[in-house]
């Protein structure tokens, strides 16, 4: 795990690797609780780790090692929806993380794909 931080306001990150044990789920929800309340971004906490706990589940059931929790409290990316037939039987999920973040989106990375999201800081959303 690694932990960056700059004191002139710059971006915050936190990394994790992630293992393909189920476990993992709820250590990185103590995990993010524990960086979010360190950063002062109590307002995003709920959200954030609801919105984790999806992207991490999918990701130890649909991905493939390495795999890796990146949080990060600054930063602009594009945005991209897409979702699931209604007869699908997976992809719920991605319809959570749209609701309830400002943005969200996919890029395709050499193990397969980053999904991201974003979330109001300061809980305005």
């Amino acid at each position: 795990m690694t932990t960056r931080g700059s004191s002139r306001g710059g971006p915050y990150e936190l990394r994790v690797p992630l293992s393909t044990d189920p476990g993992e789920v709820p250590r990185l929800r103590h995990l993010v609780r524990k960086q979010l309340r360190a950063w002062r971004l109590n307002g995003a906490e709920e959200v954030t780790i609801l919105l984790v706990s999806e992207l991490v589940t999918n990701a130890l059931l649909h991905g493939r090692p390495p795999l890796e929790l990146r949080l990060t409290a600054a930063g602009d990316r594009p945005a991209a929806l897409e979702f699931p037939p209604p007869d699908s039987p997976h992809g719920r999920g991605i319809e959570i993380v749209a609701a309830l973040s400002t943005r969200w989106g996919s890029i395709p990375s050499t193990h397969g794909k980053v999904v991201w999201f974003e979330v109001d800081a300061f809980g305005s959303r």
